[in-house]
């Protein structure tokens, strides 16, 4: 399975696993192209799998008066907490992915007189290519609202961002994350390339791996208002449950990006 403790670069994971599959390291074809890709299909899963601990970061929304949004982060994926607070008021500003209940509320309001925003919706602003947070109202002062969030993959970031990775460049995440990445970059490529059925027993490696994941201090969070949601469903109930009895020994199919 290659080295324990590697800290990965997707250039460094595509050579290993081309070594584990046996292929040419100065293939220059399409073999070690497609390899490259799926090492990065598999970092995207494994980030947004569930909302790990270490994705999680803090942000403050600072809307000065008259305005009417404000942009999150630049790394913004996924909102983690959805009632904020202003420290110079009693009030709370509510954040929701409803857009038809914004809507809704600004149709009872007089939205042409400033206040202090009590509800927010989180769209994306095309004209800055940022996520935001539009208010009910124009703000009738500064606010400071503190927000915590899910971060972005950091081959995803926006061009110029401080914490954008390339494909070179080794993936800011703990050491057992890079070990569940190996094993499901491992495992798409067996899937891809080999005839046989090795990557059984790479599934179960994973299937293990990523049940001791959520089970320990890197599990995802959940919030009473509006949860984050595993990016695949109830995946960790799936997991759970499932064998390879369960799908005849075949491909379990359920495993994100594994046709």
């Amino acid at each position: 399975m290659g080295i324990a403790n590697a800290l990965w670069s997707v250039s460094t994971l595509k050579a290993e696993i081309l070594g584990e599959l046996n292929q040419d390291r100065n293939d220059a074809g399409t073999a070690p192209d497609r390899i490259t890709n799926l090492c990065v299909e598999a970092l995207r899963e494994l980030w947004t799998m569930a909302d790990w601990a270490f994705t999680l970061r803090s942000g403050t929304l600072s809307p000065i008066a008259g305005d009417q949004s404000e942009a999150l982060a630049g790394d913004f994926r996924e909102m983690h907490s959805y009632v904020l607070h202003d420290p110079d008021n009693e009030d709370t500003l509510t954040i929701t992915r409803d857009r038809r209940k914004w809507q809704d509320y600004r149709g009872s309001i007089d939205t042409t007189v400033r206040g202090f925003p009590t509800l927010g919706v989180l769209n994306w602003d095309p004209v800055n290519s940022v996520w935001a947070v539009y208010f009910d109202r124009p703000c009738a002062d500064g606010y400071a609202f503190a927000y915590e969030y899910a971060a972005e993959c950091p081959l995803d970031l926006p061009t110029g961002h401080a914490n954008l990775k390339g494909v070179s460049d080794v993936i800011p995440m703990p050491p057992t994350f890079h070990v569940g990445w190996h094993i499901l970059a491992l495992l798409k490529c067996q899937k891809e390339f080999r005839r046989d059925d090795v990557w059984q027993s790479t599934w179960r490696h994973f299937k293990s791996w990523l049940e001791t994941q959520k089970a320990e201090r890197d599990d995802p969070t959940t919030q009473d208002n509006e949860p984050i949601q595993e990016g695949y469903g109830d995946w960790g109930a799936t997991l759970h449950n499932a064998t390879l009895s369960d799908y005849g020994g075949a491909d379990p199919g359920m495993l994100p990006g594994i046709d």
